[in-house]
């Protein structure tokens, strides 16, 4: 492999897949960070070190697209690089998770990035013990060289209809609930694919409502963008809309949904789902939830 570009392989496990065996989007960003932790520790940045030199990275943005759905027990291989480290806070780093079954040769390329089952690119920025962005010591720049010839970075398609003013467009709804102790990360707020979630219990308590089985939801993609840490006992509220149908000469019945997540009020996160049925066209099932 290129310098700077890891290859190894990577473990769901079983919590992380639904009842139809496929694993849940949210249990995929979670791999997804692992891949980036691992990716550290093989260059001698483990969670341990970061946390005796005080010294941590937190997510900005991440975007992620699902080729195809991944069951239990595919074999999973991971290629991941930085792409750019700027002003020595700003981080990107690309991933891809192959499950090529077919093939007996366990080495992937980066070449093969479209082939990819799961793509994704996060944006991460180093943050002092106060949890503010800061400069990364020169130690840990210097670990991680940024990696010729990776992928374009990865971003969500546009729907093929913005539903904008019409009456599907207008549809809003929300829950709202408390955070728990139990969910806090090493840094002592909610992990970053906790939202994914989120969003995603969004989405199944209104297709429930039509009784829909929430489990027939296949993720297409997502996006979130991070503006403040939630931690415990904090009262959360998720809105939601739906603003577009399609993606060109994919899914034309996929639904766009956005997603603002409160902290009182307090803006924590917003954020794009793209979603489909496996059985059903999605947007006229949503339609028919309007109001």
């Amino acid at each position: 492999m290129p310098a700077g570009v890891w290859e190894f392989p990577v473990y769901l496990p079983r919590y992380a897949f639904s009842p139809r065996d496929v694993a849940r989007a949210g249990d995929i960003w979670r791999a997804l960070q692992e891949v980036a932790v691992d990716a550290s520790s093989e260059v001698g940045w483990t969670p341990m070190r970061y946390r005796a030199e005080q010294s941590a990275f937190v997510v900005r943005r991440m975007v992620v697209l699902h080729r195809r759905e991944i069951g239990y027990g595919d074999p999973i291989r991971a290629c991941t690089g930085l792409s750019r480290f700027r002003r020595e806070t700003l981080c990107t780093r690309e991933i891809q998770l192959h499950t090529d079954r077919s093939s007996a040769e366990p080495s992937i390329s980066l070449e093969s990035a479209a082939s990819a089952d799961i793509r994704c690119t996060q944006h991460w920025v180093h943050v002092s013990p106060s949890m503010r962005p800061a400069r990364a010591p020169v130690a840990l720049r210097d670990a991680f060289p940024v990696a010729a010839e990776l992928p374009a970075a990865t971003e969500l398609p546009s729907p093929l209809e913005r539903l904008g003013s019409t009456d599907q467009g207008r549809t809003r709804w929300s829950f709202t609930f408390d955070t728990w102790h139990a969910w806090m990360d090493p840094l002592a707020h909610v992990n970053h694919p906790v939202y994914v979630d989120w969003c995603d219990e969004a989405l199944s308590r209104r297709l429930a409502i039509l009784k829909v089985d929430p489990c027939l939801v296949v993720p297409l993609g997502e996006s979130m963008t991070y503006k403040r840490g939630i931690t415990a006992r904090q009262q959360v509220t998720v809105k939601t809309r739906l603003f577009g149908v399609g993606i060109a000469e994919e899914d034309p019945h996929c639904v766009h949904l956005e997603h603002h997540i409160y902290v009182g009020d307090d803006l924590a996160a917003h954020g794009t789902t793209i979603r489909t049925l496996k059985q059903g066209d999605l947007a006229d099932t949503l339609a028919d939830c309007a109001g």
